[in-house]
């Protein structure tokens, strides 16, 4: 089973020789007695387990652009929760996790059985199986040696689970490495010293805001099939800046995380840490670690952090350094939700610009996460005129 959703749809998926079966039942018809049968159930188990994690891997591919990470993805089950929760409800996101949990529990136990039946057939007719295993490595073997591929590049003798097995074993180091290897990094704060008033000089007096637009990456303005709209939006806000006497720029910032996680590309930009995983993410928010805002609280400003998707206490907030936190809790909207998003855009931008930035205010940085362009997408709020917000 491949662990790349597009490979399914590849013919030469389907026509290869995998090496790790015919090993597998070589090995259990050579073992005595009730060792065939506690073996085969041990390597039923561990190709459910195998298989499991090629599922996560897809699921993780689909959401995060990345595979699932054995040692430090677990965290994410209690934000994936979350999500589903604020989605679908208490009871849809308590149906999917029972439907989880029965359906690994029926892989486990399928699988186990199932090889501890094939073994028993095996055994019957062990002449001809023990037979078929050695003439199937033998060719296998040949195959190899020879490069025999398939549709171009796809080579018939497999040894991708073998492989795979091996890849996840040193994903598992590199997961227990990293612990120590962030330790070390996050020790260089450069700037925890420095005082308040040689901090951000250049900004002193100036309003300072960041906006996070979800789920929007390079594609939306470099790939034609999708950067119409964007492109005229952004034409059109460039000219308005320009006649009210703006210069604008532009330029890329490489993000840690795609598809999901927009958390930990927050994280990275405020506190100059690369932060790709849940674990680092947790490190660094316990840490007393100088941030980009906490650098602006120090020199002065006014900081806080608007964040519309959130409808419960965020104590990183303490951490990140935000004099206030408004959240769809206390910024007074009373319309429908937006499945997963709480409020649209529109309303929170009206919100900020009638009650915290459109007043008398003293110089301030604002992070913005905004919402509305947050997967899943359904169902869209419509733009209606401001006045009407």
């Amino acid at each position: 089973m491949p662990n790349v959703g597009s490979r399914f749809q590849q013919a030469g998926t389907y026509v290869r020789l995998p090496i790790e079966g015919f090993l597998a039942i070589g090995l259990v018809l050579l073992l005595p007695g009730r060792w065939k049968k506690i073996t085969a159930g041990i390597l039923g188990a561990g190709l459910a387990v195998i298989t499991i994690e090629k599922v996560a891997d897809i699921g993780f591919r689909k959401t995060l652009a990345r595979p699932f990470d054995p040692v430090l993805d677990w965290v994410l089950l209690d934000d994936a929760q979350s999500f589903l929760k604020d989605s679908v409800g208490q009871v849809g996101a308590i149906g999917a996790l029972i439907g989880v949990v029965l359906a690994i529990l029926a892989i486990l136990a399928g699988m186990s059985w199932a090889a501890v039946r094939v073994t028993r057939l095996a055994e019957r007719h062990r002449r001809a199986t023990f037979g078929t295993a050695l003439t199937g490595t033998a060719v296998w073997v040949v195959l190899l040696m020879i490069g025999v591929q398939v549709f171009g590049t796809i080579p018939v003798a497999a040894r991708s689970t073998a492989m795979y097995v091996w890849d996840r074993a040193h994903t598992v180091k590199a997961g227990l490495r990293d612990e120590k290897a962030f330790e070390k990094l996050a020790l260089t704060d450069a700037f925890a010293s420095t005082p308040g008033d040689q901090l951000l000089t250049g900004l002193r007096g100036k309003d300072v805001m960041i906006f996070f637009v979800e789920s929007y990456g390079r594609s939306a303005i470099e790939d034609p099939t999708l950067n119409k709209g964007t492109t005229e939006v952004l034409a059109d806000g460039t000219e308005t800046l320009k006649k009210a006497g703006y210069v604008t720029k532009s330029g890329w910032l490489a993000s840690p995380t795609a598809g999901g996680g927009s958390w930990l590309a927050h994280s990275t930009l405020l506190s100059g840490l690369w932060i790709d995983k849940q674990n680092r993410y947790r490190n660094l928010t316990s840490s007393n670690r100088l941030t980009l805002t906490g650098a602006f609280k120090k020199a002065g400003f006014d900081t806080m952090s608007v964040m519309p998707g959130a409808t419960r206490a965020w104590p990183e907030g303490n951490f990140y350094g935000y004099d206030k936190v408004y959240d769809s809790r206390n910024t007074g909207y009373q319309g429908p939700a937006f499945s997963w998003a709480p409020q649209p855009d529109q309303y929170t931008l009206s919100w900020f610009e009638k009650n915290v930035h459109g007043v008398e205010h003293d110089p301030m940085f604002v992070e913005m996460p905004l919402v509305s362009s947050h997967t899943p997408w359904a169902p869209l709020p419509q733009f209606i005129d401001w006045d009407d917000v």
